[in-house]
């Protein structure tokens, strides 16, 4: 990962450990671990770092994947890397200091790193170049909407990996090539095999062959956060008479706490697409956020505990055409007078919101 180097006018990065505590799927206790991670924040863009974006399944792609898979009844496996982002290869020169409780014969030598570290700028788009690559060498090729989807068609099979920073999705339609994939992947990389899909980002599936997807424990710790776990809970995310504006109230005294609790809302879209709109109209004010819109995301969180337990419901059936809704509201926003578009679309299942008892039919839902 490193080597000693007695080099004294270099750029240097420091570093430091962080201990964290890791859990089950369910909130249980899992294990106690340990990084060593770098303070990227001393480095310079153009000079120590250039690119940094990592790319990440898009959630529409990981919906329409896993559609596509139950449908025809593909296997479906899972797998995690170990320590991901430390299998990236460095093509900057970086040198940090030598972490502490490291013991060497050369205190004041640094350690000119080879492969990325955590919190390296750099270190995530290491990874996945790495990661890219080696499936590339393998057949694999990106797909043009998603770069974090790639795909291999023989005249045998087929496969898609998804890729999600350090958790992957692999789909087949032969269940022996997902297995030889997986092999020859830990060949290059410390990997889990975690099995057949069972866990990944909220999504769970059940086990006559269909799949749900609930973020119940991802809710309730997002509640938590914000104190408002056992606040009394709202029957409906919006009332039908709200309308927000830019200066409608006094501005919030906490925006840090307006970005963190709707950004975490957006990534909630993935199961719960039914608050689709109420998330895009919140996100609008992001960068000036005003008492009242405050108050509209809290009612978004009290509508959330209320139906914690609800899941979206992916089934098999007959149905095997693309069905798409729209609608339009002309000049529905106050300050600019902007329309809104919304398109809803089902393809080959048949979605469903509500408790995994009830199934009340619910369909997909992408605003702008």
């Amino acid at each position: 990962m490193w080597k000693l180097t007695s080099l004294s006018n270099a750029s240097l990065v420091g570093c430091k450990w962080i201990f964290k505590t890791k859990l089950h799927a369910d909130g249980s206790f899992q294990c106690c671990k340990a990084h060593l991670v770098a303070k990227g924040l001393n480095h310079t863009e153009g000079l120590d770092y250039t690119e940094t974006f990592c790319p990440v399944v898009k959630h529409t792609t990981i919906r329409i994947v896993l559609s596509h898979a139950i449908a025809n009844n593909w296997t479906i496996r899972q797998m995690d890397i170990n320590n991901a982002f430390l299998h990236g290869d460095l093509t900057e020169h970086i040198y940090m200091q030598q972490p502490p409780g490291f013991i060497s014969h050369y205190p004041t030598h640094l350690c000119q790193l080879h492969k990325a570290i955590y919190s390296l700028n750099q270190a995530p788009r290491s990874w996945f170049s790495k990661l890219n690559t080696t499936l590339h060498d393998l057949g694999f090729c990106s797909t043009i909407s998603d770069t974090s989807v790639l795909i291999k068609f023989t005249s045998s099979y087929t496969m898609f990996v998804l890729v999600y920073a350090d958790d992957i999705i692999i789909t087949t339609s032969s269940s022996i090539e997902v297995t030889n994939l997986i092999t020859t992947l830990s060949s290059s990389f410390a990997l889990k095999d975690l099995g057949n899909l069972h866990h990944f980002l909220g999504i769970s599936r059940t086990s006559v062959g269909d799949m749900h997807l609930s973020p119940e424990q991802y809710i309730r710790e997002l509640l938590q956060k914000t104190t408002m776990l056992h606040a009394k809970p709202q029957p409906a995310p919006m009332t039908s008479y709200s309308q927000l504006q830019q200066n409608s109230s006094e501005t919030f005294h906490d925006p840090s706490l307006y970005l963190l609790v709707v950004g975490a809302l957006k990534y909630l879209l993935i199961t719960r697409s039914e608050l689709s709109y109420f998330v895009n109209h919140v996100f609008h004010f992001m960068h000036d956020p005003k008492l009242h819109h405050w108050q509209v995301v809290k009612r978004i969180l009290r509508y959330l505990g209320g139906t914690i337990t609800h899941v979206l419901f992916l089934c098999r059936n007959s149905m095997s055409s693309l069905i798409g809704f729209e609608d339009v509201d002309w000049g529905v926003n106050v300050d600019d007078c902007k329309s809104l578009l919304a398109i809803a679309f089902t393809w080959a299942l048949t979605l469903f919101l509500g408790h995994p008892t009830s199934r009340t039919r619910f369909p997909e839902v992408v605003r702008k």
